[in-house]
């Protein structure tokens, strides 16, 4: 019964803990993100290139807004926006196979046919079961600043779910980068004038 009570109460604290940075996410967020997501930053050296606060949690919602750029309002550099340019990602599945045999049909076999009804049946009371099982393994996205200045790699735990989001979602595609590389000739030209 103590059991069962600590395993609630260690429930009860991740849901407190997941609802209380979402909160905090869309409290600081001002209605400019059109996507969050959770993603769980893997090294130091991400964590200072996005502002994170390692005193918090290493869980971290990041935001995308209308220009494709994705921030961290939470964070201690709230400003900062960047635009993902690849998601690299190799999934970590693990596969366990079963094998159940009934040997009660070799048994049943036998009995009525002898030794050939013997290996009839346990021969087709055999059941297999294959079951896959992700674990998170690292993500490697390649960000850029909003100045199109300075280029990073950011490194996260992930699970296919996550990596295929970042890369469907929020990376940009070649219809955004022809967008930006006009915005930014514009004001080249705008600079030359």
């Amino acid at each position: 019964m103590l059991v069962i009570i600590f395993i609630v109460l260690i429930i009860a604290i991740c849901i407190w803990v997941h609802v209380h940075n979402k909160k905090k996410f869309l409290d600081a967020d001002n209605g400019e993100s059109i996507l969050f997501t959770k993603v769980s930053i893997l090294d130091k050296r991400t964590n200072e290139l996005i502002g994170a606060d390692n005193k918090d949690h290493i869980v971290h919602y990041m935001g995308l807004n209308k220009d494709k750029q994705v921030y961290f309002p939470t964070s201690s550099k709230p400003n900062a926006r960047y635009y993902i340019l690849n998601v690299s990602f190799q999934p970590n599945v693990s596969q366990t196979i079963s094998t159940k045999g009934r040997r009660g049909s070799a048994l049943v076999g036998g009995a009525l046919f002898g030794g050939v009804g013997a290996v009839i049946g346990a021969s087709r009371g055999r059941k297999s079961t294959v079951t896959n099982t992700e674990h998170t393994s690292d993500c490697y996205i390649q960000v850029v600043d909003k100045d199109m200045q300075d280029s990073h790699t950011w490194v996260i735990r992930a699970k296919s779910e996550l990596a295929n989001e970042l890369a469907g979602r929020y990376m940009l595609n070649d219809q955004d980068l022809n967008k930006l590389a006009a915005k930014a000739e514009k004001l080249v030209d705008d600079k030359k004038e």
